[in-house]
């Protein structure tokens, strides 16, 4: 058998094609030989062990073949052709020849390097269309994709953590010359207090089907944008690391258009892709699934790094671009770990509680409700009645006054625990608020005041129903009036912390709309932290 090396440089000669070649260039990846002669594509797996991937034998990398062609199709229209077996006669080395196989290759058709996405980026010429298209084609492929048990599997808690765990570990390694160990260890810390703290979110989603057969590799430069949308080069050597939340490729796609300088696009793909898929959770997520891309690449980077023979200027290049890397996982983690105080507020009858109880098992964080918490203080069970006149009985001014500051009490110690939390009230005075926003800053956290409204006649309605079906709150018809009263505008909060929801339209356009809104907060707060103070 002769050397992988042997085959490599055979490759480079045009006299071993099956087809007219005037010249062949090479492109080198940690795990690939790839030749390219102008027409077509010859990618030969390297017979290398990362631990990750085992590519050692030639019937593995024969088998992996055959899988690259397969999964590729997926996302590809006539670009995978086939795999071709390389031959040795003792003299020559062919494709599909004479002699003994001794490599095998995935032969695709050459794509027009101007149509790569990064080159129609650099040039400008990626158009608000072009995202479009794009996220359609997504939506369309992972609602395609087998969703079943032995591919659910690999979204369980343990795995998402072993797969960030062994990431992690392999960049330890590269501390010091490659990477800050400090920065590394603060990423590190958050990812995994993220894992721990947001465990009811993965676990939810891989319960509702989010987990997928997707990609797994799912960046700029695997995208040509002809007539069709052409998307190659998905994971192939492991369903671990193909399968996962769509969360996860999504992700990889909106970190490598941020490490490209492309935030605006980056968030307006995640957004479309989340508003066709009817998948707002995916927002909550993205964050952290960036950061996980962000340090992949820079795990695959680094690899690369430790190989003989890297060129001064590419290695220089590719240090820089790890450094880039590691910055933006850390730009993440300052978005993911801030707290938020979630102010659902409203009249009411306008559906705060409802979606405060959504909101909550979005984010997976704790709801507390004004009503429970101002019964519980005068001793009453939730559903115990307590109608009165308007401002009577337990809703008197000073019952209002010791329920928003038990509700501030419960709130403040669940920040200091490192929580998000819901507060569910009526918000419906200007210092009630201002409550809400000094407690926020005094526990470093965001605020947000998502304020639900509805039509008139629609409160009328949903008033008038509790008179036959009574439940926590003791609001009714007839206090209507005296409540649109007294209920303040929101003249006093800053626009980028106030967000109405209207609970009589349809609710899910809304939700992408109000976690985009908060994860371009959080991007805010984390850009500032990053700017060094003067």
């Amino acid at each position: 058998m002769i050397s992988q090396d042997v085959v490599f440089k055979a490759m480079l000669e045009a006299g071993i094609y099956p087809h007219p070649v005037a010249s062949v260039q090479v492109r080198e990846t940690h795990i690939s030989m790839v030749f390219l002669t102008g027409s077509h594509v010859y990618k030969i797996k390297k017979a290398l062990n990362l631990g990750f991937l085992d590519f050692t034998n030639l019937a593995d990398r024969h088998r992996f073949c055959i899988a690259e062609l397969t999964l590729n199709r997926r996302l590809s229209q006539g670009v995978y052709l086939e795999v071709v077996p390389i031959t040795y006669d003792g003299s020559h080395v062919s494709i599909k020849g004479d002699g003994q196989v001794v490599e095998y290759a995935v032969c695709m058709r050459q794509l027009p390097a101007d149509r790569s996405l990064p080159h129609l980026l650099r040039a400008g010429h990626v158009h608000a269309n072009d995202i479009a298209r794009l996220a359609e084609m997504l939506d369309g492929f992972y609602r395609a994709t087998p969703r079943d048990e032995a591919v659910s599997r690999w979204g369980d808690i343990a795995v998402i953590a072993r797969n960030c765990t062994d990431n992690f570990d392999i960049l330890e390694q590269f501390t010091g010359e490659i990477i800050d160990s400090e920065r590394l260890h603060a990423i590190r810390t958050a990812v995994h207090a993220m894992i721990e703290h947001r465990r009811a979110i993965f676990v939810r989603r891989q319960a509702d089907g989010f987990v997928r057969d997707g990609h797994g590799d799912l960046r700029c430069g695997h995208i040509y944008i002809t007539e069709q949308i052409q998307i190659i080069d998905c994971i192939e050597f492991g369903a671990r690391y193909r399968c996962g939340d769509v969360a996860a490729d999504i992700a990889f796609l909106g970190m490598d258009l941020d490490s490209e300088g492309f935030p605006d696009m980056s968030g307006e793909l995640v957004g479309s892709y989340a508003r066709l898929a009817g998948d707002p959770g995916l927002l909550v997520l993205i964050d952290f699934y960036q950061c996980y891309r962000a340090m992949v690449r820079a795990k695959v980077n680094c690899l690369r790094l430790r190989e003989n023979g890297l060129q001064t200027g590419a290695r220089n290049t590719l240090l820089r671009h790890t450094r880039r890397l590691i910055d933006l996982a850390f730009t993440y983690v300052l978005r993911f770990a801030q707290r938020t105080l979630w102010v659902v507020c409203g009249l009411p009858a306008s559906g705060k509680s409802t979606l405060a109880e959504k909101l909550g098992a979005l984010l997976g964080c704790p709801v507390v409700s004004s009503d429970p918490v101002r019964k519980a203080l005068f001793g009453l069970a939730p559903n115990a009645s307590a109608e009165s006149a308007f401002a009577a009985g337990i809703y008197t001014p000073a019952a209002d006054a010791r329920t928003y500051a038990k509700l501030l009490l419960d709130a403040q110690e669940m920040l200091a625990a490192g929580q998000d939390v819901i507060l569910d009230a009526t918000f419906s005075q200007d210092t009630q608020r201002r409550e809400a926003i000094r407690l926020a800053n005094d526990q470093g956290a965001n605020i947000i005041f998502v304020e639900c409204r509805a039509p008139i006649n629609l409160l009328k309605e949903r008033l008038a129903r509790r008179a036959d079906a009574p439940g926590v709150s003791d609001a009714r018809l007839h206090h209507l009036p005296e409540l649109l009263a007294r209920y303040a505008p929101f003249t006093e909060i800053d626009d980028n912390l106030h967000v109405t929801m209207d609970t009589g339209q349809s609710m899910q356009p809304q939700w992408v709309s109000l976690l985009r809104h908060h994860n371009a907060l959080r991007a805010e707060q984390a850009r500032k932290k990053m700017i060094p103070s003067p």
